[in-house]
C-alpha cells in the first residue's frame, strides 16, 4: 500500500527533520520505505533517506507493508504534509526548558 504526497517540510529532510521522520517510522513494525523520482529507501535509515535528497515542494511516496501500514502511511504522510504537528512532547519541553534556565539565570 501506498500513497503520494507533497514535501512541506522547510528545507526538505535534512539531519533533524530525518531524524523525526526515522523516529516516526520505527514506530511501526510494518516495512516501509520513501520513494522519489523511482528511488525507494527505507524510511527506518537516516542516512537513506538524507541520501534521497528530498526538498520542500517534491513529490514523494510512502510506501509500507505489514500489519500496521495504513497507520504508518498516515502518520508519516501527516509529517511530511505538516511537520511541525509531528513535533512531539519532548522537543517542544527542550524548547521551553532552556527558556526557563535562561529566566532563572
Amino acid at each position: 500500500m501506498e500513497r503520494s504526497t507533497i514535501v512541506r517540510v522547510h528545507e526538505g529532510l535534512h539531519a533533524r527533520p530525518a531524524t523525526r521522520f526515522v523516529k516516526l517510522a520505527k514506530g511501526f513494525e510494518s516495512d516501509v520505505e520513501l520513494v522519489k523520482d523511482g528511488k525507494a529507501v527505507s524510511a527506518k535509515s537516516s542516512v537513506k533517506l538524507m541520501l534521497l535528497a528530498v526538498k520542500e515542494n517534491q513529490e514523494v511516496t510512502v510506501r509500507a507493508n505489514g500489519a500496521d501500514a495504513i497507520e504508518a502511511i498516515e502518520a508519516l504522510i501527516g509529517y511530511l504534509e505538516n511537520p511541525r504537528a509531528g513535533l512531539d512532547d519532548e522537543s517542544e519541553a527542550g524548547e521551553g526548558g532552556s527558556e526557563t534556565a535562561a529566566v532563572a539565570l
